[in-house]
């Protein structure tokens, strides 16, 4: 042991002499301090050529292990590249934005489906009404123009001074006045209208005027007498600066819309099916007699008898509080409104 350690420390000395100074040759060359020249100082066996080339494989093995090893490194920073590629693209883009403009139809397939929507309309046709010889003859003898008989508004009016409800007791209505006559035009191109007859409208509102007029003196005729003066209406009016005329005129307008001409006036299509008096406002509801009249009729003269909406009997016939049945006289030269 100590032999071993001594030839040792002998070799490392030698080798520090050697860095040191270098060594010379017999010839005067310098000769450096190489691998062959340390191993033979130090007594160690010269380099084989298998020794010699077991460090480059393994230098080889090592270096492509280094390489093997460095290469996922790469994919990794390959991969870690790719993934801030898309953090950012889904920071750049906000998904619900894109998902909303996705779900938002654009222009051209809001326009489209209009489009499509109006073509089906358009192609939707009404089936062909097959009528009766009966039904063709009926319709010739309706074509033209008719006037009715007096027709009572009674309820109309009735229900048009409801909002006046201090006056309603002190107002007086005759029902045989509060009537009309209407007219109905049959056209041969299937339109109909019905109007009421103007003078008889003029009639019934100078009636209605006159009532209402009675009936504001006898409220304030009650009201002078709850106060306890001794002064009669007039006297009171023209002390408060009442005009009665105008006070009744501004009843009546708030009473105008359920009364006014306009809206006694109805347009529509006609037909005759299985007999019946058919009135729609469009041609589906005229093939569906939707409403219809259940009529009588001869040469000069048109009765209306009931009225039917969706196969039951309605109180309203054409819109209007009237009460049937309704008899219609015809008018060969009728014109409208004379």
């Amino acid at each position: 042991m100590k032999k071993r350690s001594q030839k040792w420390f002998f070799a490392f000395i030698c080798i520090l002499m050697t860095l040191a100074l270098g060594s010379c040759s017999d010839e005067g060359n310098v000769r450096y301090a190489d691998d062959a020249f340390i191993r033979e100082l130090c007594g160690l066996p010269p380099v084989t050529e298998e020794s010699a080339t077991e460090p480059e494989e393994t230098g080889e093995a090592t270096q492509e292990t280094t390489e093997s090893t460095s290469e996922p490194r790469e994919t990794t920073e390959s991969t870690g590249e790719t993934r801030e590629t898309i953090e950012r693209t889904a920071e750049t883009e906000d998904p619900s934005e894109s998902t909303v403009e996705t779900a938002e139809p654009s222009e051209s397939t809001s326009e489209t489906e209009v489009t499509s929507e109006s073509a089906s309309q358009e192609s939707t046709e009404i089936p062909e009404i097959e009528k009766t010889p009966g039904d063709l003859e009926l319709k010739n003898l309706i074509i033209g123009s008719w006037r009715s008989e007096p027709i009572s508004v009674e309820a109309m009016v009735k229900e048009a001074v409801q909002g006046e409800s201090w006056l309603v007791p002190y107002l007086t209505l005759d029902p045989e006045k509060l009537t009309v006559h209407v007219t109905m035009d049959f056209a041969d191109d299937g339109k109909a209208t019905l109007n009421v007859e103007e003078k008889s409208y003029q009639d019934l509102m100078a009636y209605i005027k006159g009532a209402v007029s009675d009936g504001v003196l006898k409220y304030f005729e009650s009201y002078v007498k709850a106060l306890g003066l001794k002064l009669s209406v007039k006297q009171y009016l023209k002390m408060a600066g009442i005009s009665i005329d105008s006070y009744v005129a501004d009843v009546i307008e708030k009473s105008a819309g359920d009364l006014s001409i306009e809206s006694m006036r109805y347009q529509c299509l006609f037909d005759v099916l299985d007999g019946k008096l058919c009135v729609s406002e469009t041609a589906m509801g005229i093939y569906l007699r939707e409403c219809y009249f259940e009529i009588k009729i001869s040469d000069s003269q048109l009765e209306l008898l009931q009225y039917f909406e969706n196969g039951k009997e309605g109180n309203r016939p054409l819109g209007l509080d009237v009460k049937l049945p309704i008899l219609l006289h015809k008018v060969p030269t009728w014109k409208g409104n004379n």
